[in-house]
């Protein structure tokens, strides 16, 4: 005995799969926070990076980095600079120093020297002078010394000077450092009394470029880093939600196309005995030992319409 057909019930259209959340999500917004703070961090290393070049390229004179001129004035033998201690750090990063001064006597030679502190403040001893500790501030951060003898042995005669140049006009003196404690020396050549000079510092920083260049490079990679933190989410959290392939939606993208219809069946699809006529997505599929779907019969051909009857009564 054949079983009889089981009527068909359409499914609908399949649940989508794969579709990405939209809206704000703690990730997201955990995301943007850090993107700012790293945005804000890039932003300081490249405004590093941009000084450092600024200064290398404007503020040297003949390979140093200088500072602004300042006036020291004392009415003793010799102006000094406060204990320079140096450690192989410091001589590292420092490279070269420069020193420069012009005196306002132009008719005395000016001595420059820098020697041993020990030494310097055994030879300095007896005379007047002053310190400056704060080369910034001139005449502000000079302190002055007293002496009992109003002139000094000449310091070209001394032997303890590592550094050393004397003359009229503007005197330039640069030094390699070199660990230990030093003082810097600015006196009248003959070792008199009286002095007023114009001075200027200069360090080289030969490795001030590499800096910059570092800090840049660092803060454009900070700062691409910080982007991808911030537009990613920003995109994902405002587009519109899509249809995801292969769910059934007439026209979107991603739907399935309908198959070809079926040879010789009216309306292209059989239709399911008891049921409604299948979908492309979920076409009818006969029960196992069901009579397969016939055609559908041709439209019947309407009879011809029937002749009118003849009038009632006689006639005259």
């Amino acid at each position: 005995m054949t079983a009889a057909p089981q009527p068909w019930v359409s499914p609908g259209p399949p649940p989508p799969t794969g579709r990405a959340r939209t809206g704000w999500t703690a990730g997201r917004i955990v995301s943007v926070i850090i993107g700012s703070i790293l945005a804000l961090v890039s932003f300081g290393l490249l405004a590093i990076g941009v000084l450092a070049l600024v200064a290398d390229q404007t503020q040297r004179d003949n390979g140093y980095l200088t500072s602004g001129r300042a006036q020291f004035t004392t009415a003793g033998v010799a102006i000094t600079s406060d204990n320079i201690e140096l450690y192989d750090v410091g001589t590292d990063l420092l490279g070269k120093i420069l020193i420069r001064a012009t005196s306002n006597d132009s008719g005395r030679p000016l001595f420059l020297g820098i020697g041993p502190t020990s030494q310097v403040n055994a030879y300095l001893a007896n005379v007047p002078y002053s310190t400056v500790n704060d080369f910034s501030n001139g005449n502000s951060a000079v302190i002055n010394h007293p002496g009992t003898v109003n002139r000094a042995q000449p310091p070209v005669a001394l032997n303890f000077w590592v550094a050393q140049v004397s003359g009229t006009g503007t005197q330039s003196l640069t030094w390699e450092i070199q660990n230990g404690s030093w003082t810097a020396v600015a006196m009248n050549a003959n070792g008199t009394p009286a002095l007023t000079i114009n001075a200027q510092l200069g360090v080289e920083l030969p490795w001030l470029t590499g800096v910059g260049i570092g800090f840049l490079i660092a803060g454009l990679v900070v700062l691409v880093g910080a982007a991808f933190l911030i537009i990613i989410p920003i995109r994902r959290a405002v587009r519109r939600p899509q249809v995801a392939a292969g769910a059934w939606a007439p026209g979107a993208p991603g739907a399935a196309p309908m198959p070809p219809p079926a040879p010789g069946v009216a309306g292209g699809y059989p239709t399911a005995p008891g049921g409604y006529p299948p979908t492309p997505e979920s076409p009818y599929t006969p029960p196992a030992g069901a009579a397969p779907a016939q055609p559908a019969p041709p439209p019947a051909t309407p009879e011809p319409p029937e002749p009118p009857a003849p009038p009632s009564g006689k006639t005259l």
